[in-house]
C-alpha cells in the first residue's frame, strides 16, 4: 500500500515537473520569436541609417568637387594652388 502511494506521488511530481518544463519551453520560444523580430527591426533601422549617411557624404563630396571646379574655372587652373601655397608660406 505504501509503495502504491509513493508511486502515485512520484508520478504526480513527475507530471508537474513535465508541465513546468513545457511552460518554460513555451516561454523560451516566445522570447526567441520576440528577439528575432526586434533584431530584424534593429537591422533594418541600421541599414537605413547607413544608407542615409552615405547619401549625405556623397552630396557633401559632390558639393565640394563642384565648388572647386567652379573656382578653378573662374580663377584658372593652378591659381588656387598658388593662392593656397602663398597662404601657407606667409
Amino acid at each position: 500500500m505504501f509503495n502504491d502511494e509513493a508511486l502515485i506521488n512520484f508520478h504526480t511530481i513527475s507530471w508537474m515537473q513535465v508541465t513546468h518544463a513545457v511552460d518554460h519551453v513555451q516561454l523560451g520560444t516566445d522570447a526567441l520569436r520576440t528577439a528575432k523580430r526586434l533584431q530584424r527591426r534593429s537591422r533594418k533601422c541600421m541599414m537605413i541609417a547607413i544608407i542615409l549617411l552615405l547619401v549625405i557624404a556623397i552630396i557633401i563630396v559632390l558639393a565640394v568637387a563642384i565648388e572647386r571646379a567652379d573656382t578653378e574655372a573662374v580663377v584658372g587652373p593652378g591659381a588656387l594652388r598658388t593662392v593656397e601655397s602663398k597662404a601657407a608660406i606667409g
